[in-house]
């Protein structure tokens, strides 16, 4: 039945391919320039370039805001209060509340260890929008309601800005990294140093000398891929991140070696155009890389290499029949069955009328 299918496939006219209906590019090699990286002449990877998604880690040295600082909430004052005597009466972090007031919640702290009702400071006062030397007017006046002469100090410790700058910053699809009440600044396609400097520039508006340190927290916008042709089954494409040091070698392992249906014929494609405004593809001997530790053609993976793994023939071949020939066997089938079933029913009605008429074995 087979035997009969393909031979009605080959005389039947049209332009019907047991390979498949498109025509794949054939690669044209060109001799590989021996400068290119291998396995034992490998080259570190140029300054890296931060694009949409990396991670970047921003900690800043210095976050002292520029004079005059205005005060919001979430900032936080270190309040001091003394007697002319130099008895400590209060020294307590306050944190200005989102209605902007700076609340005494405590009775100050008595010498003896015994609370003074006398010395509690009454209500809250509004800070927000006034300056740190404003602020230590108005607490020591509020103050000196309860404690004569008293001696005040008030400096800022912690200032609500500073969670938004420190930390993991995810480089958005624009190119930006946000930094919260500070803005947005534009990253993408500049090196580690140069977003570190144009941090720096957009922080130094607000803060004195701030000194912004940035790294790459999470490589995600550098990969290579593997292509393993599918022989008519589909081809799959496989992504991984690039860390500088694989080679072809390294890039299959991933894949755990070659499938049932692929060839030993693989090359690398790499974006880009060679000296003769061609494709620069890179042949890969992998019996040489595997059975004779040949490492002229075991390439040095870069960013956005595609290593192809090429799909057998003869298995693409075999598919290629197999789906061209399964709709027909199956048609095929189904005239069988019906043909058996008619000639069946014909049987059982012609012994039945022979059983009929008093006939027998």
């Amino acid at each position: 039945m087979r035997l009969f299918i393909f031979t009605m496939i080959l005389v039947f006219p049209g332009c019907m391919s047991l390979t498949g209906s498109h025509r794949k590019p054939e690669p044209q090699f060109l001799p590989v320039p021996a400068e290119l990286p291998r396995e034992l002449q490998k080259t570190t990877l140029p300054d890296y370039t931060i694009e949409a998604p990396d991670i970047l880690r921003i900690e800043v040295a210095r976050l002292v805001p520029k004079s005059p600082y205005v005060l919001g909430p979430g900032d936080g004052l270190l309040v001091q209060a003394a007697r002319p005597d130099g008895t400590v009466v209060l020294d307590e972090l306050l944190h200005v509340e989102l209605d902007g007031t700076l609340q005494f919640g405590s009775p100050f702290d008595d010498p003896n260890g015994e609370t003074d009702e006398a010395l509690r400071v009454d209500g809250p006062i509004n800070v927000s929008g006034i300056s740190v030397s404003d602020a230590r007017q108005m607490i020591a006046a509020h103050v000196a309601k309860t404690v004569a002469d008293p001696s005040v100090r008030v400096s800022l410790k912690e200032f609500a800005a500073q969670q938004a700058v420190s930390g993991e910053h995810l480089v958005a699809p624009d190119g930006t990294v946000n930094l919260g009440v500070y803005g947005r600044v534009q990253v993408a396609g500049l090196t580690v140093e140069q977003a570190q400097e144009r941090i720096d520039e957009k922080l130094s508006v607000y803060l004195q000398a701030p000194n912004a340190s940035v790294d790459v927290y999470a490589y995600n916008s550098k990969y290579y891929y593997i292509i393993l042709q599918g022989a008519g089954l589909g081809d799959r494409v496989m992504q991984f991140p690039v860390t500088g040091n694989e080679t072809v070698l390294d890039a299959l392992s991933n894949v755990e070696g070659l499938s049932g249906t692929s060839s030993d014929e693989i090359w690398i494609s790499r974006p880009g155009r060679n000296c003769f405004d061609g494709h620069q593809l890179l042949p890969v001997n992998w019996g040489a890389i595997t059975q004779l530790a040949d490492t002229s053609s075991n390439y040095q993976i870069l960013p956005g290499d595609r290593v192809f793994v090429r799909e057998d023939s003869l298995v693409a071949m075999d598919t290629h029949l197999a789906k061209v020939i399964a709709p027909l066997e199956r048609i095929f089938g189904v005239v069988l069955l019906g043909t058996n079933t008619v000639s069946r029913l014909q049987f059982y009605k012609e012994f039945g009328q022979r059983g009929g008429q008093g006939g027998g074995f």
